[in-house]
């Protein structure tokens, strides 16, 4: 989905894929590097193919911007293509292992989504195991007061999103995966004027990837217990490492 998004030729995509592996999923630090720097020079000529031939692709159209003020530098394009990327792929592959582990684990929430999948199936899981733990690091502008502790200007202030969502003065029962939830307002997808603008993208994801898999395997089934399962080396971003499963 991606790959279409940013119009990289069928051709590379399995280059593009272990280019992303090797940095959300790095077995040493060193191959995260590597995978890195190629992806960032595969960019940067991406760009400059879309530049000499431009085509219905995300990257064409913000190159393709005449107004002065809107038009973007090649840093901004290339950062542009790596949020895309990190936000629509990173999260999306995490949404649907925290997820599929968290359905595995309970019985009756499995019995559940085996009925169907919904939005609110989506924002449930979301809510119970977000991908993100943390918001985008914040910075007041002034000296603030919070809970009895003053936060001086300028100092880093990084947002808990898995406290908030399981917090019982907000959620009844918020360590239970409640599929039905319907008084759900996480923040997954952030709030206000920063909400994510992929976030009807990333619920049909969700929507499609849960359901087409029960419905192809509908005895899947963890090998390993919830306890012993591999997560990601990583305080900000929540994912497996692997996740152990018989298809029945």
């Amino acid at each position: 989905m991606i790959c279409e998004l940013l119009g990289v030729d069928a051709a590379d995509r399995p280059d593009f894929r272990s280019w992303t592996d090797g940095m959300l999923a790095p077995e040493t630090p060193g191959q995260a590097r590597d995978a890195l720097r190629a992806l960032y020079r595969y960019l940067l000529d991406l760009i400059a193919a879309k530049r000499a031939n431009p085509g219905a692709d995300f990257l064409s159209t913000l190159i393709e911007l005449r107004d002065e003020q809107d038009r973007l530098s090649e840093d901004e394009l290339t950062s542009a293509a790596f949020l895309v990327l990190f936000a629509g792929y990173e999260n999306t592959v995490n949404l649907l292992g925290n997820g599929l582990a968290a359905l595995l684990s309970r019985p009756s929430a499995l019995a559940q989504a085996r009925r169907g999948i919904s939005p609110t199936t989506v924002d449930e899981l979301l809510r119970f195991d977000p991908p993100p733990q943390l918001a985008i690091r914040r910075f007041p502008v002034a000296d603030v007061e919070i809970g009895g502790v003053t936060i001086p200007a300028g100092e880093t202030v990084l947002l808990s999103l898995v406290s908030a969502h399981h917090d019982p003065d907000r959620y009844a029962e918020p360590d239970h995966l409640d599929l039905g939830r319907e008084d759900n307002p996480h923040l997954a997808f952030g709030h206000g004027p920063h909400y994510c603008l992929g976030a009807s993208l990333a619920r049909m994801e969700g929507e499609i990837g849960f359901g087409a898999l029960l419905s192809r395997f509908p005895n899947v089934a963890l090998t390993v217990t919830e306890e012993e399962l591999q997560w990601r080396n990583s305080f900000r971003n929540r994912g497996l490492r692997t996740l152990p499963v018989t298809l029945g």
